[in-house]
């Protein structure tokens, strides 16, 4: 009797044992998802429809390949830019040209009637108030101090009121060398453009209205080419010493070319 009850509880005992618990059982199930969510999803490519898709995906391969070998393979190579080891000189802005205007005699006069000797040509008008004036007498000095080698000219940019007359008696207060510049309007207009001047009238219906215009003295050389512009904050000892530096370097020049 007592055997066959200590054998049944070892029995049960023994199935209690092997038998797993529910929380065993939770996390065995738990632990398959996991490992069943983690493993990786292998999607098929999906293959072309038909037989057309294929052979267009195959044409597009083809024709790509053929471009990637005439690029890489077919061009011929590029040649080396060749590279000049002379010096470029660079390019001038033209400043002044070719011009007939009157003189205050009345007398025709181009450009090519002052080749041979340098200039100074300044642009302006007689009724000027200030400017015009201070800048004259600026360039009188200079011409006292350098003779004969340099020509003062004076090209009015107010060929309405500035003829050869007024021309005449205004420009002889400053230096007897002065060459002023005058003509039809449609003469001048051209000729300041040239020289790249700036000129405006301000309150054209009253007869005294004032001509805004630039302020430079050009410094031409024996072929009227211009060489030079200077502003006018040079004064007269400035404008002589850069003068003097561009005859002596244009002499050294000629010279050189001459031998």
């Amino acid at each position: 009797m007592a055997l066959g009850m200590s054998r049944r509880y070892y029995t049960s005992f023994a199935k209690r044992i092997a038998a797993p618990s529910p929380e065993a059982k939770y996390c065995s199930s738990r632990r398959r998802f996991s490992i069943e969510r983690e493993r990786p999803v292998i999607v098929p490519y999906p293959e072309p429809a038909n037989w057309l898709a294929r052979s267009m995906i195959l044409l597009g391969t083809g024709v790509g390949l053929a471009f990637a070998a005439y690029f890489y393979l077919g061009r011929p190579p590029i040649e080396a830019k060749k590279t000049s080891t002379a010096a470029v000189r660079p390019e001038r802005i033209t400043v002044g040209g070719p011009f007939s205007l009157l003189d205050q005699s009345g007398k025709v006069v181009s450009n090519s009637d002052f080749f041979g000797k340098w200039s100074l040509i300044y642009i302006g008008y007689t009724h000027c108030p200030e400017d015009c004036p201070r800048q004259l007498e600026k360039i009188a000095s200079v011409v006292h101090q350098l003779g004969k080698s340099i020509v003062p000219i004076f090209i009015t940019a107010d060929p309405e009121r500035d003829n050869t007359v007024q021309l005449k008696h205004y420009l002889r207060e400053f230096h007897p060398g002065f060459v002023g510049l005058t003509g039809k309007p449609s003469d001048v207009r051209p000729v300041l453009w040239k020289f790249r001047a700036f000129f405006r009238k301000t309150d054209e219906d009253r007869s005294d209205y004032l001509v805004e215009h630039s302020s430079n003295v050009y410094l031409m050389n024996t072929k009227m080419e211009c060489i030079k512009v200077f502003g006018p904050e040079y004064h007269d000892k400035a404008l002589v010493d850069a003068i003097t530096k561009e005859m002596t370097k244009a002499a050294a020049m000629e010279g050189t070319q001459a031998l």
